[in-house]
């Protein structure tokens, strides 16, 4: 009895220390769902390579590489990196360039479906190019989900 109660003592801290480690590694998320939803790329300048939006059920992340940001579901990160003359070379790149690669990315690549659509609604389209706005949609006025991490630094307001 004595020996299980030295066990016990023993583990029970590990184990409580274990599921606190495992609780604190899980990254937190925000979801915003409704008919319409405000994206704003106004002035934010702090994407971070790795740093991810979901649309829909479209995961799409940032990257800082020139070449990969070429590929779908690929988003330039508020720098990016290019190699001239073996040297890498850092650019910044507009906030409203990012949201408009989004923007490109809703309209050719995130996959339609019977029951989803997300589309840029397409009278508020001109925003994305005044204000750096960009306002998602469901074809068919459903509901639908944009989801980031908690520290993403995307302005984004659920308008319907």
């Amino acid at each position: 009895m004595n020996l299980t109660f030295h066990f016990m003592f023993r583990f029970i801290p590990l184990l409580l220390i274990a599921t606190l480690l495992t609780i604190g590694c899980t990254e937190r998320t925000v979801i915003y769902t409704g008919k319409e939803i405000e994206l704003d790329f106004s002035g934010i300048r702090s994407f971070e390579p790795g740093q991810w939006i979901k649309v829909g059920e479209t995961k799409i992340t940032h990257s800082d590489d020139y070449e990969e940001q070429k590929k779908r579901f690929v988003l330039p990160a508020s720098k990016s990196v290019y190699y001239k003359q073996g040297r890498a070379v850092y650019e910044p790149n507009n906030p409203f360039y990012i949201g408009l690669v989004l923007g490109r990315n809703v309209d050719q690549y995130i996959p339609k479906s019977d029951d989803e659509e997300i589309i840029i609604k397409e009278e508020k389209r001109f925003l994305m190019h005044i204000y750096g706005i960009l306002i998602l949609t469901e074809k068919n006025g459903n509901e639908f989900s944009i989801e980031v991490p908690a520290d993403y630094p995307l302005k984004i307001k659920v308008l319907k």
